[in-house]
Parts: C-alpha cells; sequence; structure tokens
C-alpha cells in the first residue's frame, strides 16, 4: 500500500511541476498572409493563383469547395533550399526535419536600418549582441530584425525602389558576408532568416545564399514581426512541403516563446527537469527501501 501511493505521488509531483513548467509560453506568427498580391522575390516569378474546381453540391445535400494553386517558389515568408545556388545541395524533400527547427536568437537592427535603409549588418553588431546576451547557441536559427515587415504592403517602400521590373534597383538591409561567414564557421548555425526579401543585395555576387546553402543550410526570408521575439529563448520553425526537387517553398513560420526570458526559458526548463528528475530519484530510493520490508 506504502509503495503505490509513493507512485501515485511521485507521477503527481511530475505532472504538476511538468505544467508549471509550461504554461508561461506563446506563439508568435511570423508568416505573412499569402495572396495575388505578396510579393515575389523577382518580378518574373508567378504571384499566387488558385482555380476554383467545384464550389457546391458534391453529393446530393453535402457542399464541398476546392480548387488548384500555382505560384512561383521564392515570393512571401518563403524558404530557400540548398539547391537554390548550389548544384549539390539538398532540395525540398531532402531537408531533414531538424534541420527546420531549433533555438533561436533574435538580433535587433531595426534602429540601424531605420537611419539607413541599406544597412549591412557587419560582424562587429553579432559580436556586440553575444557580449551582452551571451554566445550564440550551436545549430540555432538566428533571425534578424531590420522592421522591415511593416512595409511590406508598399511595394515601393518594401523594394525600396520605383522600378519594381529591375530587380538590380532594389535596396533594402541585408546581411555582411563576414558575418554570415562567422554565423556558419563559428557557431555553426541552421538556419538564418530575414525581414527583408533577401539575405543579400539583389546586385550583388549572393555570398550570403551560397556560403549557407552550401553548407546545406537554408535561408528563410520575408518573415514578419521579428521585432516581437526576445534576443533569445525561443524556438523557431519553417518546415517545408517536401516538393521533390524544389529549391523554395512558402512556410507558416513561427516561434515558441517562453514568457519568462530572463535568459531565458532554457534555464528556467532546466532547472524544472532537473527538479523533476530529483523528486523521482528521492521517491524511487523510498519506493525501494519499503519494498525491502
Amino acid at each position: 500500500m506504502a509503495t503505490n501511493f509513493l507512485l501515485i505521488s511521485c507521477w503527481t509531483v511530475w505532472v504538476v511541476m511538468a505544467t508549471l513548467c509550461s504554461v508561461d509560453a506563446k506563439l508568435v506568427d511570423l508568416s505573412h498572409d499569402h495572396s495575388i498580391i505578396t510579393h515575389m522575390s523577382t518580378p518574373d516569378e508567378p504571384k499566387y493563383k488558385t482555380d476554383t474546381l467545384l464550389d457546391g453540391e458534391f453529393l446530393p445535400g453535402v457542399y464541398m469547395k476546392y480548387s488548384s494553386y500555382s505560384l512561383g517558389e521564392h515570393g512571401g515568408t518563403h524558404i530557400d533550399s540548398p539547391n537554390h545556388m548550389t548544384r549539390t545541395g539538398y532540395s525540398l524533400d531532402q531537408i531533414p526535419l531538424e534541420n527546420t527547427i531549433a533555438e533561436g536568437v533574435m538580433i535587433d537592427c531595426a534602429e540601424e536600418a531605420g537611419r539607413e535603409p541599406e544597412y549591412k549588418l557587419p560582424l562587429q553588431k553579432v559580436k556586440d549582441w553575444e557580449k551582452k546576451h551571451g554566445k550564440i547557441p550551436l545549430k540555432s536559427a538566428v533571425l534578424i530584425n531590420f522592421n522591415w515587415s511593416r512595409k511590406f504592403t508598399d511595394s515601393n517602400a518594401y523594394f525600396g525602389s520605383q522600378d519594381l521590373t529591375n530587380s538590380s534597383s532594389f535596396k533594402f538591409p541585408y546581411i555582411s558576408a563576414e558575418a554570415a561567414k562567422f554565423l556558419l564557421d563559428e557557431r555553426d548555425i541552421l538556419i538564418l532568416g530575414t525581414d527583408t526579401m533577401s539575405s543579400d543585395p539583389m546586385y550583388s555576387r549572393f555570398h550570403v545564399h551560397i556560403a549557407l546553402l552550401g553548407k546545406n543550410r537554408i535561408l528563410v526570408e520575408n518573415l514578419k514581426d521579428v521585432g516581437k521575439l526576445p534576443p533569445r529563448a525561443f524556438r523557431f520553425h519553417a518546415s517545408p512541403y517536401k516538393f521533390v526537387g524544389g529549391t523554395g517553398v512558402q512556410v507558416r513560420a513561427y516561434a515558441f516563446v517562453h514568457e519568462d526570458v530572463s535568459y531565458g526559458s532554457a534555464s528556467v526548463l532546466s532547472v524544472c527537469s532537473v527538479s523533476i528528475v530529483f523528486v523521482m530519484i528521492i521517491v524511487s530510493m523510498f519506493t525501494h527501501l519499503l519494498s525491502e520490508f
């Protein structure tokens, strides 16, 4: 009887503590709506289009609606798969699922981009961020907030050009090759995301794309509301459809953020986990001792 009571108590404590460790969390939607007016990465990419195949009775008294759709791969909130710019890189269907979900950090460059529309994120900004917030975790997702998603509904402002037919005229903040190389070589990041249409300027040699995609990492572009994220202590999700041979696709990007981010939820969860394990060990010891009698 005593043994059963202790076992029941053990599981009760585990459930209560696990619940307490998980209540203070929220989801942040990081994706723009996708429609016929959504920006595509280049002027020649087809926009979202739907054709209604049925809107009525499928069977007597049974309403049904379904459609077909078509669109370019690189537009709206989307990922670039490695084969987008490397001949031997993963296609969408080959990207390991675990490479699309990662602990995240947010580097806030809103102030700099507000002063300088073609702000180039330098390596020093990344190092300054680490001095303040700690080392960027290995295998993480690094999201850059230029506060650019607020311009998304104004095409000319978002592209930084009055000529939307000429992609080489587009101007927006981007990431330096030096910063990207550091994040890749020294922090081994899995994902690099921006709230602009590209991590590289459109008139460049695409150094960031080639570096990241060449190592089978992924890029996420046209993110929304990145500035709502804390500097760290969130988990980023951007898993794509497994289109065979695909080079990119729209994603529903989001983050799972813990409210208590005093550097942060990871430490909170660690404390909870250790506490749970400790309680389990103590109860198990008492259970074993009682069983001896």
